[in-house]
């Protein structure tokens, strides 16, 4: 897609983000990711966490984080590990079939700053556009995950 110069986008609406992520055997983690989830200057229509069939009482512990949280938090329980992307494909079809338009995909220790959804809403782009975080090394300023972005020339950089 080719995008006009000074072309107004809407900007999606946070109720119309679903925030999910997976997890397995990271209780202490996961709960963090909610906690700051719970926080967000912009907080998203609802939250929603696959526990990948852990055994160390991950599920009972979202569970009671969720019951304080201000957006709705869903926690499914798989029988069987699905693996992060497995769980992901679960809560995107989860989400999209409950109306949501937009999913914003975390890992169980993505730890967002507070305005980190804001920050991602505030730009007019395309709705069907990809956008991602940056995403830090802990206690570091080294990126974790590098990603290609077009350059005004129509050619890719990392």
């Amino acid at each position: 897609m080719i995008l006009e110069p000074d072309t107004q986008y809407p900007l999606p609406l946070a109720r119309n983000v679903a925030a999910i992520f997976s997890t397995m055997n990271r209780k202490e983690v996961a709960c963090e990711c909610i906690r700051l989830l719970d926080v967000q200057t912009t907080p998203p229509g609802k939250i929603f966490v696959v526990d990948n069939d852990s055994t160390d009482g991950t599920a009972h512990a979202l569970e009671a984080a969720g019951r304080t949280l201000a957006p709705e938090i869903s926690i499914v329980r798989s029988s069987q590990n699905l693996g992060n992307a497995g769980g992901i494909q679960l809560l995107m079809d989860q989400a999209f079939g409950e109306g949501f338009e937009y999913v914003w995909i975390l890992d169980d220790d993505s730890w967002p700053e507070a305005d980190a959804l804001e920050r991602l809403l505030s730009k007019n782009l395309p709705c069907d556009s990809i956008r991602s975080s940056l995403v830090l090394a802990p206690g570091s300023d080294d990126v974790s995950w590098t990603y290609e972005i077009p350059t005004p020339s129509g050619r890719w950089k990392s």
